[in-house]
């Protein structure tokens, strides 16, 4: 048997179970969590000129103390409460043995040197589940001709009080030149909000990656799939994060000039999670619909999006890749 993990907590658990059972253990991982990671979990500074140099070289002791200080205490609760002995104290000691697997690229995910031979990108892993269903714009709307913009909004399970969705459909919702399509995610049933407008159409699911496609605009929390399903389809993405990881992946769109991140983190935010959670809930729709319009008219950063777009697409064969090294670290396992 072999277990993969996806993130932090969830992989100290499967870890416990490598230490106690011997069960083979490869991390499916966002490189943004990782010791390796050229920048800062949720602030980003990933690039290699000497500004982003120096600001790592000076605040990655702060993090790595606030990470330990904010963070390790939870990793440790869960193998105390496990009783499973060889609890990590540091950060270092989650993720720097086992194999990892990034499903992304290091043109957006970069690492610094390593010396490790054991992490591996395979270019971004998309679920196949919602995309099943089909997608075309004229299933949502009665006007789809030619230049009129078309803004997918997909929050996920970040949004859980009805009332912030239903002022968001009440802005967006006179917003009569714009089609709109809302994916509400797993919080909230669809018979709990209006009927569908000529141009705004609201659905439970949707199959993100077909839905890019066809937008222009694409605003969510920098959850990593929506965002590789944006980019891959080369279009700029609005993000609004709710958690850290989110932040950083929200930074990264900055710093490559393919997006807007409208909840930057700090030091401070990142050791107060709850009140950078809220910060993302104040941000008002009026704010997220003035950068739409921004972003709609960046010539620019469409065209950045789109040579994003490319060098994604050129990560062939990625779910293939992906389970030849699961059976590769499996079988050198059971040796």
């Amino acid at each position: 048997m072999i277990k993969a993990a996806p993130n932090l907590f969830t992989s100290s658990i499967i870890m416990s179970a490598k230490s106690l059972f011997n069960i083979p253990y490869i991390s499916i991982i966002n490189a943004q969590w990782l010791m390796e990671y050229r920048g800062l979990l949720g602030i980003g500074k990933s690039k290699n000129h000497i500004g982003h140099q120096l600001f790592r070289k000076v605040a990655k002791p702060i993090f790595s103390y606030k990470f330990e200080k904010f963070y390790m205490k939870e990793v440790i609760s869960f193998y105390n409460e496990l009783k499973i002995p060889r609890v990590p104290r540091r950060r270092i000691h989650i993720h720097n043995s086992n194999p990892a697997i990034i499903p992304g690229i290091p043109e957006f995910e970069p690492l610094e040197r390593t010396k490790r031979t054991n992490l591996h990108y395979v270019g971004p892993l998309f679920w196949q589940g919602f995309e099943q269903a089909a997608f075309e714009p004229s299933y949502a709307f009665s006007d789809i001709s030619p230049g009129r913009p078309f803004i997918y909004i997909s929050l996920g399970g970040s949004i859980f009080r009805k009332q912030s969705y239903e002022e968001l459909i009440g802005a967006f919702a006179k917003k009569t030149e714009w089609n709109i399509l809302l994916s509400l995610g797993p919080n909230f049933s669809r018979e709990d909000f209006m009927r569908d407008m000529p141009h705004f159409a609201i659905r439970t699911y949707v199959a993100g990656l077909k839905t890019c496609q066809y937008a222009d605009v694409i605003v969510n929390t920098g959850s990593h799939g929506t965002v590789m399903q944006a980019l891959w389809n080369g279009k700029p993405v609005i993000a609004i994060p709710h958690n850290i990881d989110q932040g950083s992946i929200a930074a990264r769109l900055v710093e490559l000039k393919i997006g807007a991140n409208l909840n930057p983190i700090n030091l401070k935010d990142f050791s107060n999670r709850g009140v950078y959670f809220e910060k993302a809930t104040q941000i008002s729709w009026a704010v997220i619909m003035k950068e739409i319009e921004k972003v709609l008219h960046d010539p620019q950063m469409k065209r950045n999006a789109e040579c994003f777009g490319s060098i994604l697409r050129s990560y062939s064969s990625r779910d293939e890749k992906a389970a030849d090294l699961i059976e590769k670290y499996a079988s050198k396992n059971h040796r």
